[in-house]
């Protein structure tokens, strides 16, 4: 108990300092972002690269998830954001090339699975040779 004003104020000086402490911490709180996901910040990015490269080299999505960095989930997201970015670039590269019908059925053939870029490429190389 206190029973002095020297205590007293002493007192007083100790919760100021608490409460700035705490105030600076509710800041902190204040700031944060708790739900979803943060998309395409630096870790994202990362990630999502590693997953690119590992993908474009030959690995199937269960290969990359079983080393255990990334869930299945956020592979078969990062598959879906993949396939979307090399659609748009198809579709630039479309509109680049002037395809006739023929090499736009080829790669739409390879947009649906049914063929490979390398034979979607070699293709184009020997109906397009100059």
């Amino acid at each position: 108990m206190i029973t002095t004003l020297e205590e007293a104020l002493k007192r007083i000086s100790e919760l100021e300092a608490e409460n700035a402490n705490l105030k600076a911490e509710l800041e902190e709180y204040r700031g944060r972002k708790f739900a979803g996901r943060q998309k395409h910040d630096a870790a994202w990015t990362q990630s999502y690269n590693d997953f690119a490269v590992k993908f474009e080299s030959g690995m199937t999505i269960m290969e990359i998830v079983a080393e255990g960095k990334i869930s299945r989930r956020t592979a078969y997201r990062y598959k879906a954001y993949y396939d979307a970015l090399r659609q748009t670039e198809a579709t630039l590269e479309i509109s680049n090339l002037r395809l006739g019908d023929s090499g736009k059925k080829e790669l739409e053939r390879m947009l649906n699975g049914d063929a490979t870029r390398e034979e979607f490429q070699k293709e184009l190389k020997e109906k397009y040779k100059k």
